[in-house]
């Protein structure tokens, strides 16, 4: 790795290397020196530049403008069982959430076995995200009860629908890219990773605070809203809620 990394950069690779921090191509360009000129050459120059230090720009290049909203980030992350345990030891608060299950009522199937399918139940796991997004970002365990003990959420989707871990994880990614105002914006926010905890799934999706505003369809019949992070809920925000929120970011 390249480690001529100009002071003004420090700041923002330090968060890249851990979070991962919202950026733009043209501050990237700016913070690296690079001259003013071709804006293809500068794009070609940010992209090589990052790459040579390990980390990654999403979306690419390829979409939005050089003044568009990105992600810089590590490339892949390996979550670890410890860390999710440390999220289980902690518990639910601003920044940490807890799921049973995407789309089978684990309620029912407790009762009495039945594999139903809750059609508000990928509403919430969306209203979640967006609370992070729009909040300090966070910590979203799928998999987990309200007690914090693992209770085979995701196996139960998987049987309910016949699926594997692979199409349940690029569904919850669909419902994302297509429920969320501008989805394919959203998207590099959030990380969705599968683990194995006391033989249970667990889908550990992590969400960073996003500049732009993000806005939800819980269902799709139903009109966009505005989550927030209130303690441990995310709490929908009417209009002069809204307003109020916008006065109190310090980064608009």
């Amino acid at each position: 790795m390249n480690n001529n990394i100009p002071a003004a950069m420090a700041p923002l690779m330090a968060k890249a290397f851990t979070t991962g921090v919202e950026t733009s191509i043209a501050q990237l360009a700016e913070l690296l020196g690079l001259p003013e000129g071709d804006p293809l050459w500068a794009v070609e120059a940010v992209v090589r530049t990052i790459e040579a230090w390990g980390l990654e720009l999403n979306p690419n290049q390829a979409r939005g403008s050089l003044e568009s909203a990105r992600v810089l980030r590590i490339p892949e992350v390996s979550t670890s069982k410890a860390a999710i345990a440390k999220l289980l030891a902690i518990g639910e608060g601003s920044g940490v959430e807890f799921k049973s299950s995407l789309l089978c009522s684990i309620r029912d199937w407790r009762q009495d076995g039945t594999l139903n399918e809750h059609p508000a139940l990928p509403g919430e796991v969306l209203k979640t995200v967006c609370a992070f997004l729009n909040s300090d970002g966070g910590e979203l365990l799928i998999g987990i009860d309200d007690d914090g003990e693992p209770c085979q959420g995701i196996e139960r989707d998987l049987e309910l629908k016949g699926w594997d871990f692979d199409k349940w994880q690029l569904h919850l990614v669909s419902l994302i890219e297509g429920r969320f105002l501008n989805g394919a914006m959203v998207m590099p926010y959030t990380r969705i990773q599968l683990h194995q905890l006391d033989n249970a799934a667990i889908a550990h999706v992590t969400v960073m605070r996003r500049t732009a505003r993000s806005f939800v369809r819980r269902e799709k019949s139903r009109p966009y809203e505005f989550f927030v992070r209130n303690g441990s809920r995310s709490d929908s925000l009417d209009l002069p809620s809204f307003y109020a929120h916008l006065q109190s970011r310090s980064d608009i």
